[in-house]
């Protein structure tokens, strides 16, 4: 059998770790809250189940999945864009996903500091500094996933492989 680019990325990093980027975490957080509510979710609309279904898979993959505190805010502060009643239980889901992530830590300093802040934001620089410390980034982010193959780093962009789902 043939081994594809993703299978042998997931190899490489199963110790080591990926990161998911916002976007696709708050679609893994809304997603095991409601699957079905993904389509109507206001940041997650552009998703379908199938994406969800995709991460779940790639999650399993993988024995340690990375995030940092920007992410987390992000996630948080794209699903309470809903009725305090539903954001209750997308926090609860929210507590389960983040019970199977690392968390690390960057300066926001460093992140302002990095000359493509400008271009990227903060949370997308200190995305760039997890895959300098040998991390696979997963995102959706044509913007950065350029940026981090320019870098030589290893990202995986999910509109790429959404056809193999």
């Amino acid at each position: 059998m043939k081994q594809t680019p993703i299978v042998s990325l997931m190899r490489k990093y199963r110790g080591r770790g990926a990161v998911l980027d916002s976007n696709l975490l708050l679609l893994l957080v809304v997603g095991t809250y409601n699957a079905e509510r993904i389509g109507t979710f206001k940041r997650t609309e552009k998703y379908i189940q199938n994406d969800f279904k995709l991460l779940e898979t790639l999650r399993k993959q993988l024995d340690r999945w990375v995030t940092t505190p920007n992410i987390i805010t992000e996630v948080d502060n794209l699903s309470r864009q809903t009725d305090g009643r539903e954001y209750s239980k997308i926090s609860s889901a929210f507590n389960t996903v983040m019970s199977k992530f690392v968390e690390h830590y960057y300066s926001s300093h460093e992140a302002v500091a990095n000359p493509l802040h400008a271009r990227l934001g903060v949370t997308d620089c200190i995305t760039l500094a997890l895959a300098s410390e040998r991390r696979l980034i997963v995102t959706d982010d044509f913007p950065l996933a350029g940026r981090l193959e320019k870098m030589g780093c290893d990202v995986i962009n999910i509109n790429n492989i959404r056809q193999f789902s």
